[in-house]
């Protein structure tokens, strides 16, 4: 029985640290420390994690943080972080080329006003714009490549007889 509670403890005190890390992370958001929030996001869902592996995550991160604290790595959680920055960033700029620098700046500006809908309307539109520019450009080249291609073949036609 005293084992069932103590796991029933551990749980409690992870679902506590997963809370206080959410309340951070929106509060850090709220007052704009994006990084903040972010970092606050990874503590969140580590400790959440956590709760859900039985530790076992936890664990893994302490082993990871041994070896770190011994050869110079980063920790667990600074791995993590930099890992999900980097994803992150590239996403975002993977989305930046697509939506096109006018919609995007259009876009934040809805989204920092709160117009959710046009921001996305905003960049709907320039992704739009983005592929069909770039389907008319290689159909531009196709029919160039085909005309060109033609006109060689009538060309040697010609030089033949």
């Amino acid at each position: 029985m005293s084992e069932f509670l103590g796991e029933v403890a551990e749980d409690i005190a992870g679902v506590a640290e997963t809370a206080v890390n959410a309340g951070e992370a929106i509060y850090n958001g709220a007052t704009g420390d994006w990084d903040g929030a972010a970092d606050s996001s990874l503590s969140m869902s580590e400790a959440a994690i956590g709760v859900a592996t039985g530790g076992i995550s936890e664990v893994a991160e302490m082993g990871w943080d041994a070896i770190a604290d011994e050869t110079g790595l980063p920790s667990a959680h600074e791995a993590l972080h930099e890992a999900t920055e980097t994803a992150g960033n590239a996403v975002g700029d993977a989305m930046f080329g697509l939506v096109g620098d006018e919609h995007a700046h259009a876009s934040a500006v809805d989204f920092d006003n709160g117009d959710y809908l046009a921001g996305v309307g905003e960049m709907a539109e320039g992704a739009g714009e983005t592929i069909y520019n770039a389907a008319s450009d290689a159909a531009s080249s196709a029919y160039d490549t085909v005309s060109d291609a033609a006109s060689d073949a009538v060309d040697y036609v010609e030089d033949l007889f």
